[in-house]
């Protein structure tokens, strides 16, 4: 059962969470992700990271993959991240 979690890269913060997709070896999710940052923000110069994660009910969920973007700023074209 995966789910992506969206966090600034280091961070402990999760900035957003996709829904569950149960019972799928190729999940996919369609999923719209607005961001706020200020022009002066150093968090659009950090990298942001998606962690592909397995949601487990008797454990921790473990974390499954990842896949990121150097620059939080190099994501967003117009409000929407694009990956």
């Amino acid at each position: 059962d995966a789910y992506v979690e969206v966090r600034v890269a280091g961070g402990t913060t999760v900035h957003s969470k996709t829904h569950m997709v149960r019972n799928s070896l190729n999940p996919v999710w369609d999923f719209d992700l607005r961001v706020e940052m200020r022009e002066d923000s150093k968090l659009q110069d950090e990298p942001l990271e998606f962690r592909i994660m397995d949601n487990d009910v008797m454990k921790a969920d473990e974390q499954i993959g990842t896949a990121g973007k150097p620059r939080a700023s190099q994501a967003l074209s117009k409000g929407r991240l694009s990956h």
